[in-house]
């Protein structure tokens, strides 16, 4: 992302992550952490990218109102998940800004850890459609595939 959207120095990244590692989804890896932090530094953004080890649904709060030009939601794939960081997100994109989807139609094949027996739930897609039929009339739809890419209207 440094090296492809973003290549402009003064660009800025902040990033959002559990640092866990699979199989485990609540234990913190620090090798998974140093592992990303090694490749950002690898690729030149150490000074660039702000990285917030934690969860999402807790660090988004933190983060000031429209101040972002692209968020990219690419987390834990549960629905409910999704749909939280979505509905989160949304006041912290700029007008004009882009908001990016990840994994559209990826579903889990089992319920993940006790949790999800409706299918629909194993995945983001009902819940990127409930953020679109709620928000949907903010956004302007750029690309609808295996990703969903999103513009903010401008007031």
């Amino acid at each position: 992302m440094l090296e492809n959207v973003l290549p402009d120095p003064s660009s800025r990244v902040t990033g959002i992550d559990a640092f866990f590692d699979w199989p485990s989804w609540d234990v913190y890896s620090p090798d998974l952490e140093a592992r990303f932090q090694a490749n950002v530094k690898k690729a030149g953004g150490h000074v660039r990218v702000t990285t917030i080890a934690g969860l999402s649904q807790e660090e988004l709060r933190k983060l000031p109102l429209d101040s972002y030009d692209i968020i990219y939601i690419d987390g834990s794939h549960m629905g409910p998940d999704v749909l939280e960081d979505a509905v989160l997100s949304f006041r912290l994109l700029k007008p004009g800004g882009m908001i990016i989807f990840d994994d559209y139609p990826w579903k889990a094949d089992e319920p993940t850890y006790g949790w999800a027996e409706d299918p629909d739930m194993r995945g983001p897609q009902l819940a990127i459609d409930t953020f679109m039929k709620f928000f949907g009339e903010h956004f302007r739809i750029i690309h609808h595939g295996y990703q969903i890419i999103m513009v903010r209207n401008s007031p």
